[in-house]
């Protein structure tokens, strides 16, 4: 098919991470998510750093590829002719359109067909001339560096078309889903437990997703951190299981959190065919503990993954807010390392941790995603 010109597209770069395959698996889940949304694409065109769709409607298809995993920025841009004259007369009329009065820009062209007869900086000088002329009078002037500038003008010329940024979001980078090809069950009973399910899903992996709650207003509470998750992932085959956690009234306080986290622990392994991601961190749960928690996971012939085992910070993770929502949820004990193990152990927890998983496995109920509509927390809810 010929490819009209002129023409806004979407512009999608993979993170760095994926390999050729993994570019193949992200287009075809970007065109299922469109497709989803009845947003049709008439043309896929994998450049050198990125993959160009012709859609009907970029905008919206930026939003949604910027939500998936294994996208490092998505992009809606203006392909064009890649001669110097055609690409020269688009990045000024998309400059103009964008940059504010009184704004410092920034041309950048990157260029990966080598086969043209002009470099770069050519058009990069070529077009800040224009553009320093033609909005003199709105006291808008090209910036010395980029990182001076309030507006950046990007332009990529691939080895199809050439194509001029119009805007761009940031994507959640790592991998595509289920890039790995290998399930791990996850549970999610709160924004820690959230995060370590979706940094293993950002690391290649297919969920098997179960939400731990021991009340209506607790499961709404993780049903809402859950879908945070859900929107970037592979819906159609996958399943979500609830499962109630009630903890014995004479349990003391102070090794509750501990208490539940081995319950959760366990009721994962038991379950599990082969991999648990265990939502443990070394600065907030006790060295002994989470030794403990692993030799007995690989004593089931199971393999523990630990993805917050050595984060501190939670800004560093992008793309899920797990500080904001331990906030909004009122998680405020995050320091259990003062909890000795012998305070733990003195409190027979072995008989009711037994009961515990064992009560909550029963009560388990599996959910399709697929069957999931826009009122997710109302399907959930209503399924129990």
């Amino acid at each position: 098919m010929r490819k009209p010109l002129f023409d806004n597209v979407l512009l999608v770069y993979p993170s760095a991470l994926c390999n050729t395959n993994d570019r193949k698996k992200l287009a075809s889940f970007i065109r299922s998510k469109l497709a989803a949304r009845k947003i049709a694409v008439s043309d896929v065109v994998f450049e050198q750093d990125c993959v160009a769709f012709w859609t009907a409607d970029p905008v919206e298809s930026a939003s949604i590829a910027a939500g998936l995993f294994g996208i490092e920025r998505a992009a809606v841009a203006r392909a064009v002719r890649k001669d110097f004259a055609s690409l020269s007369s688009a990045i000024v009329d998309v400059a103009k359109k964008s940059i504010l009065r009184g704004e410092k820009f920034c041309v950048r062209v990157d260029i990966a067909d080598t086969t043209i007869d002009y470099a770069g900086r050519d058009v990069e000088f070529f077009t800040s001339g224009k553009l320093t002329s033609e909005l003199s009078s709105a006291g808008s002037r090209p910036a010395k560096r980029a990182d001076q500038a309030d507006r950046l003008v990007r332009s990529y010329v691939g080895w199809r078309s050439a194509y001029v940024w119009i805007s761009s979001s940031q994507g959640r980078g790592g991998l595509p889903y289920g890039s790995l090809g290998q399930a791990i069950f996850c549970g999610v009973d709160g924004p820690l437990s959230a995060l370590s399910c979706y940094l293993a899903v950002k690391s290649g992996f297919v969920p098997q997703f179960f939400i731990f709650y021991d009340g209506e207003q607790n499961l709404r509470q993780n049903v809402k951190i859950f879908v945070r998750i859900l929107e970037a992932i592979d819906t159609a085959e996958g399943k979500v299981r609830l499962a109630r956690l009630s903890l014995p009234k004479d349990v003391n306080n102070k090794i509750v959190p501990l208490l539940a986290e081995h319950a959760r622990c366990m009721i994962l392994t038991s379950l599990s065919t082969e991999r648990v991601a265990l939502p443990l961190s070394a600065a907030i749960h006790p060295a002994w503990f989470i030794e403990s928690i692993i030799k007995q996971v690989v004593a089931e012939g199971k393999v523990p993954w630990l993805p917050l085992l050595f984060l501190s910070d939670l800004n560093s993770v992008g793309g899920f807010d797990a500080k904001k929502d331990l906030i909004l949820s009122q998680e405020s004990n995050l320091n259990l390392r003062d909890i000795s193990k012998k305070s733990y152990t003195s409190t027979n927890y072995e008989k009711k941790l037994a009961s515990i998983v064992k009560q909550s496995i029963e009560s388990i109920r599996l959910i399709s995603l697929s069957k999931i509509g826009p009122n997710y927390l109302h399907d959930i809810i209503d399924s129990i």
